[in-house]
């Protein structure tokens, strides 16, 4: 891996951008200005630094075209890189982050390195004059400084278009990135993969764009999350015997096609299944959600996959979570911490509009499937107007924190609302959500990670200039009580000490009886970076394995015990 590089000129840009012991403003007029030079911003996304603060990448038009920037918040909301962001790629023509009005919140442009630094991807245009596409990626150190070739190494170079990419970590310091490729068909489109190592070297198929699906017609939509196992899941749209069915496949860290050559089959029911999320549960298995329309308005649906077979494990053609009168859109989903899921969706069935009265709701799905939540969902925002484009994290504890883009100071009017649901569905903050941001002008399209303590939020956000946006960002802290046990499942206790620790700190855990337990270690980001007790049966009793994270960086870490019938995390925090 490149080694580190420090400068003299890059501790002096840093230390007169920064502003000595600043914090988060916790004032929803005010915030944290991320990058307010002069041109528009858009589709802002954000990761872990693995040291409680935030990496945050956004397209950027101060020199006319699109171009890439990305900045670094530490833990007390300070802009630690040159004022205004760093740039990622500035070449030729428009660089875009992949957004789609379809609904995105499966996408991932940007993961975390590990190390303070991140990996970026992105559809590039500089090799043509008209609409066409390529696929570059560039990794950013943890001082702002690229690794890679300037202006990133290309991951896909074609005649046709190759757009929509999205990326997962591999677990030991490389990403694998998927996208829609239209090299073969200038009208349907196939799904490819790379892997890229620690040095932007590409991994599979000799060092050429690996094919994942090439059937007839259309594959797009296209995305994907970590194995644990150093390979990725993929989900993605499917058009040969229906409008929109979903296929998935399983790869190994070689880029071997475990689940067949052409995939399996996630749904296959009438009419269009679109806008996929996947998440890796922590019993290893794939979870996927998506919009649905088999019944003539969208619903909300969900699904669980065996990783070795890609078997559906819940209801044939997929799980109903909500089939509520009218149309509910855009599912995001994030594990529960026991091996189900928490979906959030925003939903049509109260819309008498225009204006439209749309709300947010969520479900939680238990291990077996089993609907944790009330019948449709639990309503996570009912305020007046329009509620939507809503992202959900896990919040470690079992329940979720959801955040979305609310019109209840009237249309036209868009601000930034969030709320904590605990594991029963309850939410923890005010009733409604509680106002990030309602300054002036509009607020947009929230993207948000778990930060020690709470969550951080950015989005898109024209308070300085109606409709030319900057980019903004804020911590909202959530409350750390443990959910209580799912009936059926015997508590088992899981402490760490000491805590905050460096170099090392003993997990000592309890077994009401003897079964298989798996004990991992993860970022905020939800990547596995170390395995501490692969599957072993064990006696009941208390247990204890110390941990000591050579060549780790300082900041937050998720300990996960697995067993068959559930699982267990607690934050770790490792200091310099």
């Amino acid at each position: 891996m490149t080694p580190l590089r420090i400068s003299t000129i890059f501790f002096a840009i840093l230390l007169t951008s920064s502003i000595a012991n600043a914090t988060w403003p916790n004032d929803p007029l005010v915030n944290v200005p991320v990058s307010t030079v002069p041109g528009e911003k858009d589709d802002v996304y954000l990761t872990t630094d693995n040291q409680n603060g935030a990496l945050i990448v956004w397209e950027d038009k101060r020199a006319e075209q699109k171009d890439i920037y990305m900045q670094r918040l530490n833990e007390d909301g300070v802009a630690v890189w040159t004022q205004g962001g760093v740039p990622v790629c500035t070449a030729n023509d428009n660089q875009n982050l992949y957004h789609s009005s379809d609904g995105t919140c499966g996408v991932t442009p940007v993961v975390a390195d590990g190390l303070g630094g991140a990996f970026v991807v992105w559809q590039d245009s500089r090799l043509f004059s008209m609409r066409q596409r390529d696929i570059y990626c560039q990794r950013i150190d943890a001082n702002g400084l690229p690794l890679w070739t300037t202006n990133g190494v290309p991951v896909a170079i074609g005649a046709g278009n190759e757009e929509q990419p999205s990326m997962c970590s591999d677990g030991a310091g490389g990403v694998i990135i998927v996208w829609q490729d239209k090299n073969n068909d200038l009208i349907f489109s196939d799904i490819y993969g790379q892997h890229l190592n620690a040095d932007g070297i590409a991994q599979w198929n000799n060092g050429e764009p690996l094919p994942i699906n090439i059937l007839d017609w259309d594959q797009n939509n296209v995305v994907i999350c970590a194995d644990g196992q150093g390979g990725a899941f993929v989900v993605f749209t499917d058009s040969q015997s229906d409008v929109n069915d979903l296929h998935a496949q399983h790869l190994n860290s070689d880029g071997d096609l475990l689940w067949g050559d052409d995939g399996v089959v996630v749904v296959a029911a009438n009419d269009s299944q679109k806008s996929p999320v996947i998440i890796e549960s922590e019993d290893g298995n794939p979870i996927v959600a998506w919009r649905d329309q088999r019944s003539g308005d969208y619903d909300i649906y969900a699904q669980k996959l065996d990783a070795a077979t890609g078997v559906s494990l819940w209801n044939s053609n997929g799980l109903a979570l909500c089939t509520a009168t009218n149309s509910q859109y855009r599912p995001s989903a994030c594990t529960d911490g026991q091996s189900g899921v928490i979906v959030s969706w925003f939903d049509y069935r109260t819309a008498s509009g225009p204006p439209w009265d749309l709300n947010i709701y969520a479900q939680r799905v238990l291990v077996g499937g089993s609907i944790a939540w009330q019948y449709n969902g639990e309503p996570v925002c009912l305020a007046p107007d329009a509620q939507r484009d809503n992202r959900s994290i896990s919040d470690g504890q079992g329940g979720a924190v959801i955040a979305w883009e609310d019109n209840r100071q009237g249309t036209g009017r868009e601000d930034i609302y969030v709320q904590h649901l605990n594991g029963d569905g309850q939410p923890q903050l005010t009733l409604d959500g509680q106002a990030i941001s309602i300054a002036d002008g509009n607020q947009n399209r929230p993207n948000l990670i778990l930060a020690a303590g709470g969550a951080i939020l950015t989005w898109t956000d024209d308070r300085t200039t109606l409709y030319v946006a900057d980019i903004y960002a804020d911590q909202v802290e959530i409350g750390t009580t443990s959910p209580a046990p799912l009936p059926g499942f015997p508590t088992i206790a899981l402490e760490a000490w000491p805590n905050p620790f460096n170099p090392q700190t003993m997990i000592r855990f309890e077994l009401p009886s003897e079964t298989q337990v798996e004990m991992s270690i993860h970022d905020l980001a939800g990547h596995r970076v170390a395995t501490l007790l692969p599957a072993t049966i064990l006696q009941d009793g208390p247990h204890a394995l110390p941990w000591q994270p050579n060549g780790f960086a300082a900041g937050v870490y998720l300990v996960r015990l697995k067993t068959p019938n559930t699982s267990f995390t607690r934050k770790l925090t490792l200091v310099p």
